[in-house]
């Protein structure tokens, strides 16, 4: 007989099974449900020391981690300190820029090294001297000052100059004569057009205006300018400054700052200055001082931001001084024009390839002929009024009145001459009893610059000195005397010397880099030696930096220039010009001086793309695959980071690579030197210990989870048993906690499995007795 369950008791025999309340039910309609949380025994304790020991030991790992990391930090960073020091103790000096020349005849001239070069004749021993060596104080009977560095965009005429002379009162043709013919001026082809007394250094000074006479066969509109002052010494002697000024007068405001520092003092008991002495030496020296002086400008070296010397630091040994000299008899169409042509200088260069192309600019290493007559031409009219070299190429070029009437400007009437000259075949013009040599810098050590002339002076090639390698000249896009009436070429040179594994230069593009960006530039501003020429002492590259101040185009309209305030003298002429990502974007070529008529003094670097031009129109293809850059790179990325013994590995292979390398040694004894201090970083994994930190910081995060988690299950197991509906040290057992108010409620306890138990016999209780039991069914 089955056994039925009425409704009343399904509804008795549910309740048996409810694990709320009535009340818990009501509430569990609503929108906010009671929480179900699961208890076990050892929440009774508010915290467990289980988790307290993980979590320290945890903390005590993170801490040991990060200091670990930090000491690494700081022995890098104190290294990279140290690193730098000693890179801003390689590239930055400090130039002193405003030079005096003091002579125990009776006067001193004071001039600035950027805008003015000056040499200077000892009287008592025909010695030459220039640049910084005039400091010391010499009887010195002439000195003379030109320009740095001119361009046609400049208010400085390029063959303008002043000379300071002492003569003899007594001089035989007369005072004046005698000292403008000692400053290399032919008087009698002057006239003066003005005259009168004036006051300079206290004293009074006889002052005239000059210029060269007309003449039928040469255009009225181009004239020379000269100025005299004139003094009496005492003691039988006079002062006399001459002032060549051009073709124009606008070098006139450069002269007048010397002009007014100027110091005369009485002589003393000086030997009085016969009438003749030294004039034949005086012309000699004279031409070459003119043509050398351009080389002799010194720039400003600004301090540099750590950018710049690690640029310096990486590109330095890639960056060489140029040796560029030549003699020879110019011919025009098979006869004599110019006899002994001869000039030397410095520049800077650097290379562009691992075999050997170097780069530099056109005016550091042309020889051209043509340019040499046109320019020697040019400067025998502006120095000392004589036209018939420039009358003749006037000739031989064909032009005639009709086509020079067209100028408007004596600048127009210039470059219609230079033009018409240019456009001469280059068949036309060549050189006789010529040597020509440019040598390469590639050491930290100077040639021995006196056995190098003198093999120039006596025709012969100069093969004798390890530190220099002989370069050719592959092409150049440059023409003397260009810019007056617009640039017709870029000035940029490609040099070759035999070899391999040179370092090399990253070359960039000038789009990388915008108006107000930083500017670092290498080279070798030249301070001429006793030679009057260049200097003999040990060379090392100097770094000067700046900012774009814009980016325009040259007065030709056809290439592009950087405008910068970085300032650039001759001898950094040809120098790579490094972005702040390390690319070189141009080559420092020009510096413009207004100052003198209020302005500024502006810089101008050439596109490095006119380089890559001219390596096109030739078709050269840079190689800068060199081993011995990458050595370099990877040898000076451990340097800056301590750790020198990684370092010196890659040194050691420069080393090996090349021999010549410039800046090796210094790093390597560096390097030997901070290891035997301690103070190499050795290698360290700074991924892994970090890797292992961000675990132990995420672990201790999950530990102090669970610790919060177990301290509010502990509230709960202890509100439990305050209510009566938590069994303490129970099972496992579940309950409902309600959110609104701080009520647990009974749920189904949890029990574990129990495997191989007999069953267990059901609990009587209310509900059992309840229960109605069904019979079987009859069979």
């Amino acid at each position: 007989m089955k056994k039925t369950l009425f409704k009343g008791d399904r509804m008795k025999k549910k309740s048996a099974y409810e694990t709320v309340s009535s009340a818990s039910r009501h509430k569990q309609s609503k929108p906010t449900k009671a929480r179900r949380v699961l208890l076990k025994k050892h929440h009774a304790k508010p915290y467990r020391k289980r988790h307290f020991a993980l979590l320290v030991v945890l903390i005590a790992a993170l801490a040991v981690s990060i200091m670990l990391l930090v000491q690494y930090r700081d022995q890098v960073l104190s290294g990279f300190a140290a690193s730098r020091a000693f890179l801003s103790s390689l590239f930055t000096e400090q130039v002193v820029n405003d030079r005096t020349v003091t002579s125990s005849l009776g006067f001193t001239l004071s001039y600035d090294a950027r805008t003015l070069y000056a040499s200077g004749v000892d009287q008592d021993t025909g010695q030459l001297y220039a640049g910084s060596e005039l400091e010391r104080k010499r009887p010195y009977s002439l000195v003379r000052l030109t320009p740095a560095f001119a361009t046609t965009e400049t208010q400085v005429a390029p063959t303008s100059s002043l000379t300071a002379t002492v003569v003899s009162s007594v001089a035989e043709g007369g005072v004046l004569p005698v000292a403008m013919q000692q400053a290399g001026i032919d008087a009698e082809a002057l006239r003066s057009i003005a005259y009168k007394e004036t006051q300079l250094a206290g004293r009074t000074f006889m002052y005239h205006q000059w210029e060269t006479l007309p003449n039928d066969a040469f255009p009225s509109g181009v004239k020379a300018y000269f100025d005299t002052y004139m003094t009496d010494l005492g003691d039988g002697t006079s002062l006399v400054v001459t002032v060549a000024l051009g073709l124009d007068r606008s070098s006139e405001a450069l002269y007048d700052t010397v002009l007014d520092t100027m110091l005369v003092q009485n002589p003393g008991d000086s030997a009085v200055l016969g009438a003749t002495t030294n004039l034949r030496q005086y012309a000699t020296v004279l031409p070459k001082l003119d043509a050398f002086a351009a080389f002799g400008s010194v720039p400003n070296a600004a301090a540099a931001a750590p950018i710049s010397e690690q640029i310096a630091a990486q590109y330095s040994p890639a960056v060489v001084k140029i040796y560029s000299a030549y003699c020879a008899d110019i011919l025009v169409d098979g006869r004599l024009f110019f006899e002994e042509v001869c000039a030397a200088g410095t520049g800077s260069g650097f290379f562009v390839s691992q075999d050997g192309y170097v780069a530099t600019n056109g005016h550091v290493v042309s020889s051209d002929p043509k340019g040499l007559a046109l320019q020697y031409a040019v400067a025998a009219l502006a120095s000392n009024g004589d036209s018939r070299y420039l009358e003749a190429l006037m000739v031989l070029a064909g032009l005639t009145d009709a086509k020079l009437a067209v100028a408007q400007s004596e600048e127009e009437l210039v470059a219609i001459i230079v033009d018409a000259v240019y456009d001469m075949s280059d068949a036309r013009f060549s050189r006789a009893n010529n040597v020509e040599s440019i040598l390469v810098n590639v050491t930290d050590q100077s040639p021995d610059v006196d056995a190098w002339l003198q093999s120039i002076q006596e025709r012969r090639n100069y093969t004798d000195d390890d530190n220099v390698l002989a370069a050719e000249l592959v092409d150049e896009d440059y023409r003397l005397l260009d810019g007056y009436d617009g640039f017709r070429a870029s000035d940029v040179a490609i040099l070759k010397v035999d070899g391999s594994q040179f370092p090399v230069v990253r070359l960039g593009s000038i789009s990388d880099v915008t108006q107000g960006a930083n500017l670092s530039i290498l080279g070798y501003p030249g301070e001429a030696s006793g030679n009057g020429i260049v200097e003999t002492t040990a060379t090392m590259a100097t770094l000067t930096s700046g900012k774009v101040s814009s980016i325009k185009s040259d007065s030709g309209g056809e290439h592009k220039l950087i405008e910068t305030d970085t300032t650039i003298g001759k001898g950094n002429s040809g120098g790579p010009v490094f972005a702040d990502n390390g690319a070189v974007v141009g080559i420092a070529t020009y510096t413009a001086d207004g100052s003198g008529e209020g302005g500024g003094v502006y810089n101008y670097v050439r596109d490095i793309q006119d380089l890559l031009d001219l390596a096109k129109e030739n078709d050269i293809t840079f190689d800068t695959d060199s081993r011995t850059q990458a050595e370099w790179d990877e040898g000076l990325s451990y340097f800056y980071n301590s750790r020198y013994s990684r370092a010196l590995e890659n040194f050691e292979i420069v080393e090996d690579l090349y021999p010549d390398h410039n800046r090796v040694a210094e790093f390597i004894a560096t390097a030997k030197t901070r290891i035997a201090n301690g103070e190499d970083v050795k290698d360290f994994p700074v991924a892994l210990v970090a890797g292992i930190a961000v675990v132990l910081l995420l672990a201790s995060g999950a530990v102090i989870f669970v610790m919060v988690r177990h301290h509010h299950k502990h509230k709960v197991y202890a509100v439990g048993v305050a209510q009566g509906t938590v069994v303490p040290q129970s099972v496992p057992q579940q309950v409902h906690v309600t959110p609104a108010q701080p009520e647990v409620q009974p749920s189904r306890p949890v029990v574990p499995p129990v495997t191989n138990a007999p069953p267990m016999q059901p609990e009587q209780g209310p509900e059992s007795q309840d229960a109605v039991t069904r019979p079987p069914f009859n069979t």
